[in-house]
C-alpha cells in the first residue's frame, strides 16, 4: 500500500492579515524557511523519487527545502489551494466591512464560500484525483512527500472521513505539519493528521514498538547497549563544545535494529517509524547502515559509529566488530561495501578523537 505524507507548506507572507487562496502567490517567511529546513532533516532517507508539490510558491519553496538540491520536484496543479473568489488576497478588515453577514455566518459554517469561490466538494474531488494519481505513480509499496495547503487538504479529509464540510476546521494543520495517508485498492486510510514533523516516541511508546514490531530480545539488548554508548559520546562531545541532540540520537539508537529480521532492516525500520509519525527519528535510523559521505559528526554519524563499537550487547573496537562481519561478505561487491563502511567508521572515530581523549 502506498503511503503519502501530505505536508502543509511553511509559514508564508503576510502572516494572518489577508484571505489567502490559490490566487495569492506568497513567499515563505524566515520562519517558513526554517520549517522547510527541518522538514528536510525529517524526511532524510525517504525513497529518492520526486517530491510532489502544489504550483504555488509557498509550497514550491518548502518542497525544495524538504527535497534538497538534487531531488526532482513534480508540480501537480490539482494540489493547489482553494480558490477564494472575490475575497482572494483581500485584507480581513476589508472583508468584515464589505461582507459582514457572510463573514459572520462563516464563523458557524466555515464551508460557506464567498462569491466566485471554489466549493469544498469541488476541492475535495480534484485533490482526490491528484493524490490517487500520485499513489499510482508510487506503486503499492512506495512512499512520497506531497506539499499542499490547509484549505484543500481539510476538504479532502472531510470527504474521506465522512466529516461534514461545515466542520472542516476540526482538522488542525499547522504550517510544516504532516498528515499521513495510506492508499489501497479499497480507498484511503487516514493514519494521522497535522502531526509535528519532529514528533518523537517516549520510552513507553518505544517499549510498545518493540513488543508489537520488534526483532527479538537480542536485537533489543543490542539497541540498548548502543543507546548507552551514544549517550556517553554525546556527553563527552558536549563537554568539548560539540552539542548534538542527545534525545534524538538516543531514541534512534533504541530503535535502529527494530526490524533487524528484515532485509535492508534500516530502511524497513525507517518506513515503519515514518508510518507511525516519527519522522525525525526515522531519518536517523534510515542512515545507520549506509550514512552519507563524507562522514559528518552529527546524530547520524554518532549512531553509525556507536553501532560499530558494540557487538551484540558488548563494547568492542571497530576492527573487532568489522572482522566479525567480514565472513558474511560472499561477493566482491559485498566486500567493497564492507571496506567502505569500515573507512567511514574509522573516519568518524578520528573526528571524535579530535574532541575526546578516549572512547
Amino acid at each position: 500500500m502506498a503511503i503519502l505524507y501530505l505536508v502543509r507548506h511553511g509559514e508564508a507572507q503576510p502572516v494572518g492579515s489577508c484571505c489567502v487562496g490559490c490566487g495569492t502567490d506568497l513567499p515563505l517567511t524566515e520562519t517558513g524557511r526554517r520549517q522547510g529546513q527541518e522538514l528536510g532533516r525529517c524526511f532524510r532517507g525517504l525513497d529518492p523519487g520526486p517530491v510532489y508539490t502544489s504550483p504555488l510558491r509557498r509550497c514550491r519553496e518548502t518542497a525544495r527545502l524538504l527535497a534538497g538540491p538534487c531531488r526532482e520536484l513534480q508540480v501537480c496543479p490539482g494540489l493547489r489551494e482553494l480558490d477564494m473568489g472575490c475575497w482572494d488576497g483581500l485584507p480581513f478588515e476589508m472583508i468584515r466591512r464589505d461582507y459582514p453577514e457572510l463573514y459572520a455566518a462563516r464563523g458557524e459554517d466555515h464551508s460557506l464560500q464567498p462569491p466566485g469561490a471554489e466549493s469544498y466538494p469541488a476541492a475535495a474531488a480534484r485533490m482526490e484525483q491528484a493524490l490517487a494519481a500520485i499513489a499510482q505513480q508510487l506503486g503499492p509499496v512506495g512512499e512520497g512527500a506531497v506539499l499542499c495547503h490547509s484549505g484543500a487538504l481539510r476538504a479532502f479529509l472531510c470527504q474521506i472521513t465522512a466529516t461534514p464540510y461545515r466542520e472542516n476546521r476540526r482538522w488542525k494543520l499547522p504550517h510544516g505539519s504532516v498528515t499521513i495517508l495510506e492508499h489501497s485498492p479499497t480507498g484511503w486510510q487516514l493514519l494521522g493528521a497535522g502531526l509535528p514533523a519532529d514528533q518523537r516516541p517516549d520510552d513507553g511508546a518505544i517499549a510498545g514498538l518493540w513488543e508489537t514490531y520488534g526483532a527479538g530480545e537480542r536485537a533489543q539488548r543490542h539497541c540498548q547497549a548502543v543507546a548507552e554508548k551514544t549517550a556517553f559520546l554525546c556527553r563527552g562531545l558536549a563537554e568539548a563544545g560539540v552539542v548534538l541532540d542527545e534525545d534524538l540520537v538516543r531514541k534512534a539508537a533504541l530503535l535502529h535494529d527494530l526490524r533487524r529480521q528484515e532485509p535492508r532492516h534500516a530502511r524497513a525500520g525507517a518506513r515503519l517509524l515514518r508510518r507511525l509519525g516519527y519522522f525525525r527519528v526515522a531519518a536517523v535510523v534510515a542512515a545507520h547502515e549506509d550514512p552519507d559521505c563524507p562522514p559528518q559528526l552529527d546524530e547520524v554519524g554518532l549512531l553509525y559509529l556507536a553501532d560499530k563499537l558494540v557487538q551484540e550487547d558488548r563494547e568492542v573496537g571497530i576492527e573487532a566488530r568489522f572482522a566479525a562481519s567480514l565472513a558474511k561478505c560472499a561477493t566482491e561487491e559485498a566486500k567493497q561495501q564492507w571496506e567502505r563502511r569500515l573507512r567511514h567508521a574509522q573516519a568518524l572515530e578520528g573526528l571524535i578523537r579530535q574532541h575526546l581523549h578516549r572512547l
